[in-house]
């Protein structure tokens, strides 16, 4: 016995109030976007995730960079430092 789905889904659901609010006059989409947007609104979700988890660890990266260099100019500072007040690093 197979149980499919079968049911309206979140996509469809939320394309029927779209379509209500547009026709009562609250929403200001264009038509097409309306009508269109069980095809768009998926294929945002599929694009927009992965680019979000890209920009993500772009920025992970970035801060790790960034956290480095800064203990480089602290490490350097200090030895400017220590090197003015004449102590010597053996």
């Amino acid at each position: 016995m197979s149980n499919s789905g079968g049911g309206i889904g979140m996509v469809g659901l939320a394309w029927i109030a779209l379509v209500v609010l547009k026709v009562l006059g609250y929403l200001n989409w264009h038509w097409l976007a309306v009508l269109f947007f069980p095809i768009w609104f998926p294929m945002l979700l599929a694009l927009g995730i992965p680019a979000f988890i890209i920009l993500l660890a772009l920025g992970i990266i970035a801060f790790i960079i960034l956290v480095v260099m800064a203990l480089g100019l602290f490490v350097g500072i200090i030895a400017l430092i220590l090197a003015i007040c004449g102590v010597e690093l053996n």
